[in-house]
C-alpha cells in the first residue's frame, strides 16, 4: 500500500476509493462537524482540494447565490 500526498492541486477523483458514496459521506461530515452544506456538484471528480477549502472558508448559501 503506497501513501498518497495530498496537495492543493489534487483532484478529488485522484483519491483512492473516491466515488459517489465517498462524496456523500464527506458532504455529511462537513455538515455535522462544521455546519456547512457543501453542494454535491462541488464533490465532482474534477474539484481540487483548493477549491473545496476555498468554499469551506467562505460558504455561499443558496439565498446569497440568488
Amino acid at each position: 500500500c503506497s501513501a498518497m500526498t495530498l496537495e492543493m492541486e489534487t483532484q478529488l477523483g485522484e483519491l483512492p476509493e473516491w466515488d459517489s458514496m465517498a462524496a456523500v459521506n464527506l458532504q455529511s461530515f462537513f455538515l455535522q462537524q462544521f455546519e456547512v452544506e457543501v453542494p454535491l456538484e462541488l464533490m465532482a471528480d474534477q474539484t481540487t482540494v483548493e477549491e473545496l477549502l476555498a468554499f469551506l472558508q467562505n460558504p455561499v448559501t443558496s439565498e446569497a447565490a440568488s
